[in-house]
Parts: structure tokens; sequence; C-alpha cells
């Protein structure tokens, strides 16, 4: 690789402000929770990251994580925003499924769901790029 930032002939050097973003999914969240025998909980839960559910529904429960079925149905449209934020309710439904030994759903209305689940905070990129005269990017 030859040149740098340093040698460049040519050099653009900014910053860009990003605002934060809610996530609003198509589908909201949900989850089920159904006891099992001695420690097992199945959990039926709208995320796009079930062997996070496992892990957080298994911490929470204070049980080993191959107690927890995590089950699924085809999603779409969850743009990120269910891939970690769903742990809160499969927690909580499981937590209520082993105590009270049912099942237990919690499904959030879309302005509960919206105020507990969060968003992608703002963020600000500052970039400095070095490249010579036919636009080729210099790497140092």
């Amino acid at each position: 690789m030859q040149g740098g930032l340093a040698e460049s002939p040519r050099r653009v050097k900014g910053s860009i402000a990003i605002g934060g973003q809610d996530h609003f999914y198509l589908e909201g969240q949900i989850a089920m929770a159904v006891p099992g025998e001695d420690e097992d909980v199945t959990v039926f839960s709208s995320t796009q990251h079930p062997s996070e559910v496992q892990l957080m529904v298994a911490h929470v429960l204070n049980i080993q994580q191959h107690a927890v079925t995590v089950n699924v149905r085809r999603m779409g449209g969850g743009f990120g925003g269910k891939e970690t934020r769903g742990n809160l309710f499969a927690a909580v439904a499981a937590i209520a499924a082993k105590k009270w030994n049912r099942a237990c759903k919690i499904r959030p209305d879309r302005d509960d769901d919206m105020t507990a689940t969060g968003k992608r905070h703002d963020f600000v990129v500052d970039y400095d790029v070095g490249y010579d005269d036919m636009g080729k990017i210099q790497c140092g």
C-alpha cells in the first residue's frame, strides 16, 4: 500500500451528527411462556434473536440455558428493533409462568411497547479521508 493520510494529495475531513431513531417495527412485541417439567420453560417470542432470549430467560430464572426452549414464528419488518428489545417481555412472562405454574402472555399496547423498548441513540461520526487525484482512498 502506498501513501497514508498525512501524505495524501487530497483530503476531506468533517463530522456528521445523526439523530436518534425510534424502532417502529410492524408487529408489536409479544411473549408467551409455558412452564414445563422441572425447570423447563417454553417461550414463544417475537424476537430476531432467540438465543439471546434463551440466555436472558435462563438468567432471570436462575436455570441452565438448555432448560429454556424459544420458539419464533415467521416475522417480518423488525428492522432491528426486535433483536434485543423482546428480552424484557419474554423474561417477565417466564417469571410469571413459573411463579403461577401456568402459561403467561404479555402483549403491551403500542404506546407502552414504544416507551419500554427504547430506540437507537443519536451519535456523531467524525471522518478524515485521504485520497489521490484519481479518487483512490489512500491507506496507511
